[in-house]
């Protein structure tokens, strides 16, 4: 492997450290805003809000096609993978 695929391959690590920081960083402010929004809805029971806004943020993520296509291209790696490990790319 040459030094401009290794510098590229750090850099690409770098970067994907850094998204995964961010995306970390996000989730706890979600995570916050539902607790805050679940105390609004139900005073007294923030719980069974919190379960009520899980159960919506569900129901927009099946019917967001992006993650539509996120889900078929998992599918799609997990079974070339299973294909692999049967030996499929030997054939």
């Amino acid at each position: 492997m040459d030094d401009e695929t290794k510098q590229a391959i750090k850099t690409l690590a770098e970067q994907f450290m850094n998204l995964t920081a961010e995306l970390t960083k996000i989730r706890s402010y979600i995570t916050v805003l539902l607790a805050a929004q679940a105390q609004q809805l139900e005073p007294g029971q923030p719980l069974v809000a919190l379960k009520f806004l899980q159960d919506q943020a569900k129901v927009f993520l099946n019917v967001d096609p992006l993650e539509q296509d996120r889900r078929k291209f998992s599918e799609a790696i997990d079974a070339l993978n299973q294909w692999k490990q049967a030996g499929g790319h030997q054939a």
